[in-house]
């Protein structure tokens, strides 16, 4: 798994190579002897264009394609040139599709070695801020812990012919997601400095440590 995430070569996502954002907490999770990840995504922005009538109607609709995504943050007035053009663009006239904004959050999904880790991960998760972690398969085989950020978005924009938004709302809308956005990669970077200190096996201690056993002792001291 290590020698994947230092590998150069692309990956099956779409993609193709790890989101930048969140790589120092993909390697906090995978040199833990108890995690490793097996999918990541750091959160995307995208306009995603769907065709309202098929051409080929006896063939199944592939679902659109991206008129523009990013895995970072965007830039308002790139998204309003891209939707606003001062000149058509098209040499030729393309099929009407309907155009849709969305901004899907950061998801990190963990295997976990066994129960204990799962409790201690998705414990510190949530306090992390990813409140909706959570296991979501568990069988004799795998335990996978999904970690994931609550807030999404997904606004029609109008179609190719007609958009049907102005620019500032778009630019307004921008910025709406660029702060959920920083706002997941704060939690991804407070897990990744927790995870140092609180990803690790849990400890049954019969008797208290000498620190805590002396702090006893004084405390029952005072109080008599």
């Amino acid at each position: 798994m290590l020698a994947s995430l230092a590998s150069s070569d692309s990956d099956k996502s779409p993609k193709g190579t790890l989101d930048t954002p969140i790589l120092p907490l993909i390697n906090t999770l995978n040199n833990h002897p108890c995690y490793f990840t097996t999918s990541s995504c750091s959160g995307r922005i995208s306009i995603l264009s769907q065709p309202i009538h098929q051409t080929q109607p006896n063939k199944k609709s592939k679902g659109g394609s991206w008129l523009f995504v990013s895995y970072d943050l965007a830039d308002p007035d790139s998204v309003i040139s891209l939707l606003f053009p001062d000149l058509p663009t098209r040499s030729e006239p393309e099929p009407e599709s309907k155009l849709v904004l969305s901004f899907e959050p950061l998801i990190v999904t963990v295997e976990c070695k066994d129960l204990a880790s799962v409790q201690s991960l998705v414990s510190t998760t949530r306090l992390a801020g990813f409140r909706e972690s959570g296991i979501t398969n568990a069988n004799n085989k795998r335990v996978i812990v999904v970690i994931c950020y609550s807030i999404r978005l997904e606004v029609p924009l109008g179609t190719t012919e007609s958009v049907m938004v102005s620019p500032k709302f778009i630019r307004n809308l921008i910025r709406k997601m660029t702060h959920i956005f920083r706002e997941a990669n704060r939690c991804a970077d407070r897990l990744d400095k927790m995870g140092v200190i609180q990803l690790i096996d849990f400890l049954i201690l019969y008797q208290p440590l000498p620190v805590v056993d002396n702090l006893l002792a004084f405390d029952k001291a005072t109080l008599l």
